[in-house]
């Protein structure tokens, strides 16, 4: 390649061969040493290599025989310095894959080891088998998942994982399991792991169908239940279901790379799950079996017990027996015989059943009680207990009929029949009462006591037989009689009182202090009855007198101070002195009786204290918010820095090396240079013209700004939308004439120049988005799950409804072919929809033509806008950049046509240095839509090199104003701003900023002629960028 050396100026070599500006290449001091001279001729071949490498990149696409297949011709040195850029290309992306997936991995084993020690837990325990045995297919099953789970990564990832052979099927533990316990399995054994990742769906199924087999065995010990566990391995079910009906729409697409991608995704899904099952099981262990174990043992203690008191009394019975079976004269003698031999049949009964009970309830293999016979289910349970009573009973029975039959006294005969009856009566009312508190248990499952029923019985009986109304109505219609009477008696006493004017002559009574006493009339106070008081203020014609702890003032010398509470006339009133005030008494009122207070009262009083006790509790403190002030924030910077202080050039450059170096110098000169602060609230979104003659901003102010762009921007018009809503989008038309505002349910069609209103289109349901068609004569308007297509005046064009998908953006091909739109999945084909893990999420393409879906790919993250790029060549395809929400960074697709087929296919990932916050969507910028910006919500704007993937330049937040940060809303590309790169940036205080740096000249631009993947052969393992 006979090609002149470009220059060695560092702004114009690549910029991964480069420390920092304004260094050159080699800063060693010249030396005409050994070692100098051999460093300065590797360093020229180091150079001579650059240059090679500029050279071949800096071709067009036409310069090289596609057809033919040979890669591009070089040294072996330079293809191989291609392969090793290729290889490095997706390092990141590969690495945080393979730390998802060993994230998983590890979850797995740790889930495994807690099935182990459940398994060996629940062993002694009774019908514990059927949990040992799902324990172990759960176990099964979790080690084909993560055999498929390998297999995926290791073809999504091959530099990071590594593929296993398939070995039999064993558990992931080392210990082996016993032959006897592999018969018990539910399931029959498989001879080896399967590595179709077309299988996928169907473990997941198997996987549910474990899970709930499991928790069917362990509801089955009725001992403990866990509602922890229950709800962790419901919820995972749940979404395993979810996952295995959405994952059977891409049958036959599970070797592209982005199903791989997706279903590696799922494991950070899968993980909280087996983190929740995993403690779940490990709380269970420590106090589920023990909490079952003490209660098994405790039944057992008591079947042991009642055993032995059965065989006791047996003895008993055989004992007195003996006495009186050779006597069988009289017929009361042979009832003596016939009730002790049915005492004795019955306690051997018991004692049997109860050991039979006993060793049943004992056995690790007996079946739940849901799987035993209603009779076998009685006798083992119930019988034991049944024939001790019948057989004490008995007993008691004969041994009465033995004072009788053995000619005792009556003394004897009458006290061993009294008190056998006694206990015997006893004996049977408790057995009674235990039924029947059996009965109502199994009846009301706990909601109710027997004494509630009881009670419901007794009222009922009461009230159908008449004696509830003889116990309630009579004695409150004699009550009610006596306080008539009373009151009829007081109101009179009082009314005698004020007439007569009996003298006060019982101050000096000798009360015990229980009521008080009036001090004037020598009757019983007021105060010990509200309703005397509210009596005797009608009928006391005395004023009342008042003590006040300081005397009135005298204001006026020759007037009397009225001490009425109202002191002012009106004009139209006459003049009327005042009474004279009554002679008071020099000497002081003697105290009154002290009151004991009434329950009331000290109702009152208590609900007063503790009402000024909650009002002197203090608040809940709100929670300090860090403040931004002196926050530190991490500088993401171009190039890594290694420990030696250079940069790396293999650490985040991609395969093809372009001239970026000059570049970068441009991209770190953008400054500030206007703010626009007529905006009173956040500012949604804004956007430039195509032509970038026009700057539109909307705002939850309620207001959208066009803006004039030239030297500097300047207002246009203000389009005011009062009563709309909030405003949540601008969109442009193609030739710049038009301008749409969206709004909760509006669309406004406005007039650019003027700023008059066109048109106002309203809809049914929420509108999601706005896209104007490549024609310019109508535009896309998303709402719910339908596309409509409407000219400006409203009118529909077309229809594009989409089953179970929550639409969010869409954008239309230059061609007006295709639609790339993208959606959340409402729910599955089978109606399934997620119990605790994230929505499926998917990038479509639509055909407007046929009006069908070509491809779509499934994502995990919240994507919620995508752009078209207007970089196209005809043999690449068509580039989308798809927008995500949070932290998860923009991507490039392309879409491309193969056998009349549409394809997607993942170009890059545009990651940061640092974790990020995104902020709206993000946006393509410069030359040929050469660069990729977006923005962090803590003030952090991000600009890409669009092929490479190459972080070029990184705004900080404490970099805009003042080192303050503040949280920016959103960012827009003005692609038409001349001899300048110009953007603007939105806050949400309503600031929009714009930024400006020079740009480049063409010539120093790179060339982004060709197709926007790099034209140089690459390894056929990576694992992005292939097609879908």
């Amino acid at each position: 390649m006979d090609r002149p050396t470009p220059s060695r100026n560092p702004a114009s070599a690549p910029a991964f061969f480069s420390v920092q500006e304004g260094v050159p290449f080699s800063s060693e001091p010249a030396s005409d040493d050994a070692n100098s001279i051999h460093r300065r001729m590797s360093m020229k071949r180091k150079k001579t290599i650059v240059s090679l490498l500029n050279e071949i990149v800096s071709l067009k696409e036409e310069d090289f025989d596609l057809d033919v297949g040979p890669e591009v011709p070089a040294t072996a040195a330079v293809s191989e310095r291609i392969k090793n850029l290729t290889f490095m290309v997706d390092e990141r992306l590969q690495q945080e894959g393979a730390q998802l997936f060993n994230q998983f991995n590890k979850r797995v084993r740790q889930v495994d080891e807690q099935l182990l020690n459940f398994g060996n837990a629940v062993r002694p325990l009774g019908s514990s088998v059927g949990l040992i045995s799902s324990s172990y297919n759960l176990r099964a099953r979790l080690q084909q998942i993560l055999h498929l789970f390998r297999e995926n990564a290791s073809e999504a990832f091959p530099n990071k994982i590594k593929k296993e052979p398939a070995e039999p099927l064993q558990p992931l533990s080392s210990r082996k399991k016993r032959a006897k316990f592999r018969k018990l399995s539910a399931h029959p054994r498989v001879a080896r792991l399967t590595s179709d990742l077309e299988a996928f769906p169907e473990q997941f199924e198997q996987l549910a169908h474990d899970l709930v087999t499991f928790l069917h065995f362990l509801h089955d010990i009725p001992e403990f239940r866990d509602e922890c566990l229950n709800a962790s391995v419901l919820s995972f079910e749940g979404d395993l279901k979810y996952w295995a009906s959405c994952l059977r729409e891409f049958e036959g697409q599970f070797g592209f790379p982005a199903i791989k991608r997706y279903v590696n995704d799922l494991t950070r899904e899968m993980d909280e799950h087996m983190e929740a099952i995993r403690d779940a099981l490990k709380l269970f262990i420590v106090e589920g079996v023990a909490t079952i174990r003490t209660a098994q043992n405790h039944t057992q203690n008591g079947l042991q017990n009642l055993s032995t008191v059965a065989t006791f009394f047996s003895g008993v019975t055989a004992s007195t027996l003996q006495y009186t079976y050779s006597e069988k004269d009289t017929h009361l003698q042979q009832v003596v015989n016939a009730l002790w031999i049915t005492s004795l049949v019955f306690s051997i009964a018991s004692s049997i059943n109860s050991q039979l009970a006993y060793h049943w309830r004992a056995a690790m293999y007996r079946s739940p009680r849901s799987a035993v016979p209603f009779v076998v289910m009685i006798w083992l349970t119930r019988t034991p207990l049944i024939f001790l009573v019948v057989s004490v009973m008995a007993f008691s029975a004969g041994l009465v009929c033995f004072t009788f039959a053995s000619s005792q006294g009556a003394l004897v005969s009458t006290c061993a029949t009294i008190f056998t009856s006694l206990t015997s009566l006893a004996l049977l009312a408790v057995a009674v009462w235990f039924a029947m508190e059996r009965a109502v248990y199994a009846k009301t499952k706990g909601n109710r006591w027997l004494e509630d029923i009881m009670r419901e019985w007794r009222g009922e009986f009461l009230r159908r037989t008449g004696l509830m109304w003889m116990a309630k109505v009579p004695p409150a219609g004699f009550k009610r009689v006596a306080t008539w009477c009373s009151d009829r008696l007081s109101k009179f006493g009082l009314f005698m009182t004020s007439t007569v004017g009996l003298p006060s002559g019982r101050r000096g009574s000798t009360s015990t202090g229980s009521e008080a006493y009036d001090e004037e009339y020598g009757l019983p106070s007021p105060n010990t009855s509200p309703k005397a008081e509210r009596l005797r203020s009608f009928s006391d014609p005395k004023p009342i007198r008042m003590q006040s702890p300081t005397p009135l003032p005298q204001v006026f010398e020759n007037q009397q101070v009225s001490s009425s509470p109202v002191q002012e006339r009106g004009p139209w009133s006459t003049s009327v002195s005042p009474p004279p005030p009554p002679p008071q008494d020099p000497s002081p009122d003697p105290p009154l009786p002290p009151t004991s207070p009434t329950p009331k009262m000290r109702f009152r009083d208590a609900v007063r204290k503790v009402t000024t006790l909650e009002r002197m509790k203090p608040g809940p403190k709100s929670p300090k918010r860090a403040g931004t002030g002196g926050h530190a924030r991490e500088r993401s910077l171009t190039l890594p820095i290694s420990a030696d202080g250079s940069a790396d050039p293999n650490e985040r450059f991609a395969p093809r090396p372009t001239k970026l170096a000059g570049l970068i110098p441009r991209l770190k000169a953008l400054k500030p240079t206007q703010e626009l602060i007529e905006h009173a609230g956040l500012v949604r979104h804004l956007q430039f013209s195509p032509d970038g003659k026009w700057l539109a901003t909307c705002s939850w102010d309620r207001k959208a700004i066009i803006w004039r762009v030239e030297a500097t921007l300047s207002q246009h018009r203000v389009l005011a939308h009062a009563g709309a809503g909030f405003l949540s989008q601008v969109a442009w038309s193609p030739n710049g004439k038009y301008l749409l505002t969206r709004t909760f349910r509006h669309v406004k069609v406005w007039v650019a120049e003027s700023g008059v209103l066109k048109q106002t289109i309203s809809c049914k349901h929420k509108i999601d988005a706005v896209t104007w068609m490549p024609s310019g004569d109508s535009f896309a308007c998303v709402e719910d799950s339908v596309i409509h297509i409407m000219d400006l005046q409203g009118k529909s064009k077309a229809d594009h409804p989409f089953e179970r998908l929550d639409i969010h953006d869409v954008a239309v091909t230059p061609d007006e072919q295709m639609m790339i739109l993208v959606a959340t999945l409402q729910s599955s084909k089978d109606n399934l929809k997620p119990s605790k893990s994230k929505a499926e999420k998917r990038i479509i393409v639509y055909d407007l033509g046929d009006k069908k879906i070509e491809c779509q790919v499934p994502v995990l993250e919240n994507v919620r806008d995508v752009t078209i790029s207007n970089d196209r060549d005809n043999s690449s395809g068509y580039l989308a950049l798809i927008s995500y929400e949070d932290t998860a960074p923009p991507e490039l697709w392309r879409v491309s046509v193969v056998a009349k087929e549409a394809r997607l296919q993942l170009l890059q990932t545009y990651m940061p240095t640092a974790t990020v916050e995104f902020a709206g969507p993000s946006y393509l910028g410069g030359k040929q839509d050469q660069f990729v910006i977006c923005a962090g919500k803590k003030g952090d704007i991000h600009i890409w090199d669009r092929e490479t993937g190459l972080l070029l330049h990184s705004l900080q937040g404490a970099n805009i104003v003042d080192n303050n940060p503040e949280e920016l809303t959103g960012v827009a590309w003005n692609h038409c701003a001349t001899g300048r790169y110009m953007f603007a940036s939105a806050t949400n205080d309503g600031t929009v900023r714009i930024w400006t740096a020079p740009a480049p000249a063409d010539s120093q631009q790179p060339s982004r002629a060709g197709s926007p993947v790099p034209l140089i052969h690459r390894p056929s393992n990576v694992g992005i960028g292939l097609a879908v």
